[in-house]
């Protein structure tokens, strides 16, 4: 059962990092886009290790 708080925190951490980037730290919208992709890439490549359920280091 702590795979699903956990899971509910990647999708937290997808949603809020594009408006502090921009509004806060006064990033143009061009780079924060950027560090919000890789964020969107990472936690897909997670998810589907989690629904798969094998790591990285076994795919081949």
């Amino acid at each position: 059962m702590k795979a699903i708080p956990q899971f509910l925190n990647m999708l937290l951490a997808i949603a809020i990092v594009y408006i502090p980037l921009t509004q806060t730290l006064g990033v143009p919208t061009e780079v924060a886009l950027l560090f919000q992709g890789a964020v969107y890439l990472i936690y897909v490549w997670a998810i589907i290790q989690f629904l798969s359920g094998r790591s990285v280091k076994y795919m081949e």
